[in-house]
């Protein structure tokens, strides 16, 4: 009863270990069978890629050939270009026997020898023309520079003697039109009546006749006189009829809500000195203010010239009787 059940259990155990063993070699061969794909597949080492084959030079064109000539044709007619053997196209054909050579029209064009393909030019590569030699055309135009340029000093010296009269006709032209026209002599621009009649009667004197012409305002200082200050407009036109019983030069100037009443203005100082006294012993006491002032002026001119050169004869008369005068175009 023993020794039985020990007999099953060791073939139970040997068939068991065989089992695994077969698993074990199955796991492996499956494992190299995976690498052996990998290798093969994904890597050059047991299939390498085949090399790139080199790419093959397109093929001849063909050219056609003539068909060679008839033996009766050779010593008739000039070789045919291209043809390997053209001395003896020359010279007499050869009697040759008609077993020993086929007639050249059954022989096929495939074995015929081609003839001698002419080559082609060789064709210059593309890139910038060279220029042109120019030597010739820089030496022709350098000849007419070259002769313009040894007449420069000559022509130069012609185009200055040429200049130098046009330029005076010129200047002498300009000085002439800055010449014409109508001239007069301003004597002078005045705003003190009794120096302008002064000025007038040298002028007389000189033989001329003066003329009085209206001027620009001038600012000057005026001396003024003032009676007094009133608030009332009334009051003050009231004195200044009283005022005006001993001079005609009293005026008013109103300054917002105040009236000053005024004696007098005068533009020099010895005029307003002696008024001030005069109307002082007619009991008025009177103040001087010294204010500026824009006045209108006035200009005294004679004669009315055609020329400069006979304004300038009558501004010497008149520089001879004392009068600082001027020419003026009208």
């Amino acid at each position: 009863m023993d020794f039985k059940i020990g007999k099953k259990t060791d073939e139970n155990q040997s068939s068991g270990s065989g089992g695994s063993r077969q698993a074990i070699l199955l796991v492996v061969l499956l494992v190299l069978a995976g690498a052996a794909g990998y290798l093969y597949f994904f890597t050059d080492m047991i299939n390498p890629q085949p090399a790139p084959q080199p790419v093959a030079p397109p093929p001849p064109q063909a050219i056609k050939q003539p068909l060679p000539p008839r033996e009766g044709d050779l010593a008739q007619g000039p070789a045919v270009p291209g043809d390997k053997q053209p001395a003896a196209a020359a010279q007499p054909a050869t009697p040759v026997a008609p077993a020993a050579k086929a007639p050249a029209a059954l022989v096929p064009a495939a074995v015929q020898k081609p003839a001698k393909q002419a080559q082609p030019a060789p064709v210059a590569k593309a890139g910038p023309a060279k220029p042109q030699p120019v030597a010739a055309d820089a030496k022709a135009k350098k000849a007419p520079t070259a002769a313009k340029t040894a007449g420069a000093p000559a022509d130069t010296k012609s185009a200055k003697a040429v200049s130098k009269p046009s330029r005076k006709a010129a200047a002498a032209k300009a000085k002439a039109k800055a010449d014409s026209g109508l001239w007069t002599l301003l004597v002078g621009s005045y705003v003190i009546e009794s120096n302008m009649s002064a000025d007038m009667a040298k002028v007389k004197k000189a033989g001329f006749d003066p003329s009085i012409k209206p001027g620009i305002r001038k600012k000057t200082t005026m001396n003024r006189l003032m009676l007094a200050e009133y608030g009332d407009k009334g009051a003050a036109n009231s004195e200044l009829q009283k005022l005006k019983r001993h001079t005609s030069d009293a005026f008013i100037i109103g300054h917002g809500s105040k009236h000053t009443v005024y004696a007098g203005s005068y533009l020099l100082d010895s005029r307003a000195k002696s008024e001030k006294e005069r109307l002082a012993a007619a009991g008025y006491a009177l103040s001087v203010r010294r204010v500026e002032v824009s006045i209108p002026s006035k200009k005294l001119t004679t004669g009315v010239f055609s020329d400069r050169k006979s304004a300038e004869a009558a501004l010497k008369k008149l520089k001879a009787v004392g009068l600082k005068a001027s020419l003026v175009r009208q």
